[in-house]
């Protein structure tokens, strides 16, 4: 993983949703905040990830976990969505985009794919967080669990940078320059 950033920190995907379209000047949205930020670092920095903590000991109402839930859903699917329009002429369909969450004593692994023009927020994984020095059992299965999101991760930023790889050759062709002179009614 190359950059995280914990703490509430704006959503760049969310903000650039809610503002397309519209005129910054006059009204500009911010995006979702997030608890855990998860970027790629390179000249091109798109987010990989995010992460929500709902709540501690004691646990959070029912109600908030949804919301957390719920609200990592609309954050991966902004992620998501702004990969596509960065990797324009390139189909990037079958991006994965991962997030977690920490309600309690449960860490919550989720994916976000999309699949025959819908979306798909799946719960890939749950294993309980140790409570004690003594949990040593609930440790190792933690840190398991959190090396294999970080496999899919990196699984994510290889994607992403072959895509973007892809894009820069499909801009390189000239295809791009000729479609949208083609376009213009001018």
């Amino acid at each position: 993983m190359d950059y995280v950033y914990s703490g509430e920190k704006s959503l760049r995907a969310t903000a650039m949703r809610r503002n397309k379209g519209g005129d910054p000047t006059k009204r500009a949205r911010r995006g979702y905040k997030v608890d855990v930020l998860i970027e790629l670092d390179s000249l091109w920095k798109p987010t990989i990830g995010c992460g929500e903590v709902s709540g501690g000991l004691p646990r959070c109402s029912i109600s908030k976990e949804w919301a957390d839930t719920l609200k990592l859903a609309l954050e991966l699917r902004d992620v998501w969505a702004l990969a596509q329009d960065e990797l324009e002429g390139v189909d990037a369909t079958k991006l994965v985009v991962w997030g977690f969450i920490v309600v309690e004593r449960k860490l919550r692994i989720y994916a976000l794919v999309a699949a025959g023009g819908l979306f798909h927020f799946l719960l890939i994984s749950q294993t309980s967080i140790p409570s004690s020095v003594d949990d040593l059992w609930s440790a190792q299965v933690a840190y398991l669990t959190m090396m294999a999101f970080q496999e899919k991760l990196e699984t994510t930023m290889k994607v992403l940078c072959d895509l973007n790889r892809q894009k820069v050759m499909f801009l390189r062709s000239g295809y791009k320059r000729k479609f949208v002179q083609e376009k213009q009614p001018y």
